[in-house]
């Protein structure tokens, strides 16, 4: 049993690879009633469970009914930037959400990221993240009443591919859109680097996670472009297929990553990426593209010239949870 999940009715465990399906079954009930804007299927839960930095068992745990799955909390606890950071991931079935079961499990997720900070013995300070749809108010106060805010708004946008003008793409002299290449891999990272090297949150990707993200099983190497000036990569668009790409008829294209180098940019060059992947997405047979994107600071214009709509948005809420004494002691 687990201390801090006693007073509950249900029996509590460590998550296990041969938890995944019913964990699967329990996240579907719970997105589609509560209509998310992200939604996870078993594939998925899998890929996250083998490639975690973290041992799953260590940091989630499941709530269970006989063999149901009712609730879970999972941590995903990493180092960035010098600072560590956990991402709390959670959700109760929808049948038992008068138990207070949000509550409990949130706060043993609470309990177990200070665990594992002070057990790395860095004086990092912890930050921690969770994530809401922006209409879920009852997870939302959850995050508020235990002192997170919002911090960032993320949309998603979406379009039709069935009726897609086929313009030219415009980009200044010596600019030129090439197909992505193996080999222009490491260019495109430290060209995503700069390019949102101000960016709230942001750090640098290692190239380890770099070159597995692009052989994830959604990659789409071949739907995605880079724009070179001369030899010099100076923007990229990564391009996958959509989660579910294909289930009830209709696949989409999805954009991961697009950027321009700061001394690059307002030359239209993100503009003629994006213009770039939609006919990629069009000639794969695809019905639809969409992208997602950082709304908090940012304009939405250059998507919505581009037939993209806005229809979803999930709110990132924070916390610090611990200040690196260092800081304390001086002050800072």
């Amino acid at each position: 049993m687990i201390p801090e999940l006693t007073d509950t009715a249900l029996d509590w465990r460590p998550l296990r690879a041969s938890d995944l399906e019913p964990l699967a079954e329990l996240i579907e009930a719970a997105e589609h009633l509560d209509d998310t804007a992200e939604r996870h299927d078993l594939g998925q839960l899998r890929r996250t469970f083998v490639e975690s930095a973290t041992d799953p068992a260590e940091h989630a745990v499941v709530g269970w009914e006989g063999d149901s799955a009712i609730v879970y909390g999972w941590n995903h606890p990493r180092f960035e930037n010098g600072r560590a950071r956990v991402a709390l991931a959670g959700v109760v079935h929808p049948g038992w959400r008068y138990d207070k079961l949000g509550r409990a499990i949130f706060a043993w997720q609470l309990s177990r990221a200070h665990a594992w900070y002070y057990s790395e013995g860095r004086d990092a300070g912890l930050s921690l993240e969770a994530y809401s749809d922006d209409h879920l108010g009852s997870r939302r106060r959850l995050y508020e009443r235990n002192g997170f805010t919002p911090t960032r708004w993320l949309s998603d946008l979406h379009r039709d591919l069935t009726e897609l003008d086929r313009l030219p793409d415009a980009v200044p002299p010596p600019v030129t859109l090439v197909p992505f290449r193996t080999e222009l891999s490491e260019q495109v990272r430290l060209v995503h680097h700069a390019a949102f090297a101000h960016q709230w949150g942001a750090g640098p990707i290692p190239p380890e996670e770099w070159e597995r993200s692009l052989r994830r099983e959604a990659a789409r190497p071949e739907w995605s472009w880079v724009a070179l000036a001369g030899p010099q990569v100076v923007g990229y668009a990564l391009n996958s297929l959509a989660p579910g790409g294909g289930r009830d008829g209709y696949a989409e294209g999805w954009t991961d990553r697009i950027g321009v180098h700061p001394d690059w940019r307002g030359s239209g060059i993100a503009r003629a990426l994006l213009r770039r992947s939609l006919d990629s997405f069009a000639e794969a047979g695809l019905d639809g593209a969409g992208l997602g994107a950082d709304s908090t600071e940012q304009r939405l214009t250059l998507y919505e010239s581009l037939g993209y709509r806005p229809s979803d948005t999930v709110i990132q809420y924070g916390r610090d949870a611990v200040s690196p004494r260092r800081a304390r002691h001086t002050g800072s």
